[in-house]
């Protein structure tokens, strides 16, 4: 959403609450958590046209060292 948000010209704006977190142990279970949540998100940025459908592009992307902010600067772009 925050993605949708950003390119529609709209403003973020960050507001603290007093959620909690229930962290995953580093077990299997935790693992296999973690691995949907990047699957998830991979597919969101896949189908915004963030990075590359498949193959070591996507990999790539993902993995650089400025990732992030490359990330970013999609963001603001489109």
């Amino acid at each position: 959403m925050t993605i949708d948000i950003v390119r529609a010209g709209l403003t973020v704006q960050e507001i603290d609450v007093d959620l909690g977190h229930r962290a995953t142990a580093n077990d299997l279970s935790g693992q296999l958590h973690r691995a949907r949540q990047l699957a998830d998100v991979t597919r969101a940025l896949t189908a915004r046209g963030m990075i590359a459908r498949a193959g070591s592009k996507a990999r790539d992307e993902l993995t650089g060292q400025s990732a992030v902010s490359g990330l970013l600067q999609r963001f603001r772009q489109r």
